[in-house]
């Protein structure tokens, strides 16, 4: 990944050397729920809402989002997002600045389960702000392995990853005796993502990309009962 400034404007370039992309394809790739190689010999599943979420986001900061692949060789995607300068002053804090706020929530013990290290990133700067230092994990059996350590009072699960997903992992640690809440850390919107949610023992969802506030709000609600 590579990112270069000027004039204002914040350009960046993604590229792989993957199987690459076939021109079919390439035409719906940024349309919900589609996905390039719909194969059920794919290692990792997903729900084929990433690239379109990219998308909007991009769309919504008056930036874009393009593409060139050839199968066999890879992929590159090309973007921009204008970034206009704005004083310090102006710029919105990820959380209130609410000392009082932050004390309350300081003393929980928190596990991160997410294989994406953006989204680690995110949610961990997202916890500091309320002064929670999280555990991270990768999988869902490094959170097996983790929650069978450490007490932890609440646990914030990814839905889709490598080697053992949340739903999975989920059903493991109820089946454990695992008490406290679970919250679903997912993309997808769909009834039937909620309900394997909450069949397999979740006790929230948290819907990508949230605000810290979201967060926030899950985190009174169920650790301030």
């Amino acid at each position: 990944m590579t990112l270069k400034w000027q004039a204002q404007k914040l350009s960046f370039t993604v590229e792989d050397t993957g199987i690459g992309i076939s021109d079919e394809a390439q035409e719906k790739l940024f349309q919900p729920f589609i996905q390039a190689h719909d194969s059920s010999e794919r290692n990792h599943e997903g729900t084929g809402l990433g690239l379109a979420i990219c998308q909007q986001l991009v769309s919504l900061m008056g930036g874009d989002i393009k593409l060139e692949s050839e199968p066999g060789k890879g992929t590159t995607f090309h973007g921009f997002i204008p970034l206009p300068d704005v004083k310090a002053e102006d710029a919105p804090e990820l959380l209130p600045d609410n000392t009082n706020q932050a004390e309350e929530f300081a003393h929980l013990s928190v596990l991160v389960v997410d294989d994406i290290k953006m989204n680690q990133i995110i949610i961990k700067e997202m916890l500091s702000k309320l002064s929670i230092k999280p555990d991270i994990t990768n999988n869902g059996i490094e959170a097996l392995e983790a929650a069978g350590s450490k007490d932890y009072d609440i646990i914030l699960m990814d839905c889709r990853m490598p080697e053992m997903d949340g739903f999975e992992a989920t059903t493991k640690l109820r089946e454990r005796e695992f008490i406290k809440p679970i919250i679903a850390l997912t993309a997808s919107t769909t009834k039937t993502e909620r309900a394997l949610c909450f069949d397999c023992g979740m006790d929230d969802v948290l819907t990508k990309p949230y605000r810290a506030a979201d967060l926030l709000h899950l985190l009174t609600k169920w650790c301030h009962q």
